[in-house]
């Protein structure tokens, strides 16, 4: 009978030792999935930190973006009011050189063509000044 005991003590040992290491490796798995829980709670606070300054960084893009084709908006009104007056210049440099080389007609013709609106201070001036020029 003592030998059944040895092998029931054996057996329960046994048990025991498993029953300590299951709740070891429980215990294992439970820390490590606290650490694994942690971990991504970090990674996931900081994606939404990315995320954040992302949104952050397209709403400031956004509105740099407007300011720029605002800007080019008013570059493109600036250019035109430019070319307006250069070709309104050009003109009146045209008909200055018509009266200059005696074609006093001609000159005067074209220069009943030209309408003044548009053009900037200088135009304006040296329309003036070839208007007194040619009605002398």
């Amino acid at each position: 009978m003592k030998k059944n005991y040895k092998k029931v003590y054996g057996y329960g040992l046994i048990m025991v030792v498993c029953v300590i290491l299951i709740v070891l490796v429980a215990c294992l798995s439970e820390t490590r999935l606290d650490s694994f829980q942690e971990e991504y709670e970090l990674q996931m606070t900081g994606s939404q930190k990315q995320i954040e300054l992302l949104e952050k960084q397209i709403v400031d893009l956004t509105e740099k973006n407007r300011e720029l084709e605002e800007k080019l908006q008013k570059t493109a009104t600036l250019e035109a009011e430019l070319e307006t007056g250069n070709q309104a210049l050009n003109d009146l440099i045209d008909i200055y050189g018509q009266y200059k080389d005696g074609d006093k007609s001609a000159a005067k013709e074209k220069f009943s063509k030209i309408e003044p609106i548009g053009f900037d201070d200088t135009a304006l001036a040296y329309y003036q000044l070839l208007k007194d020029f040619l009605n002398k």
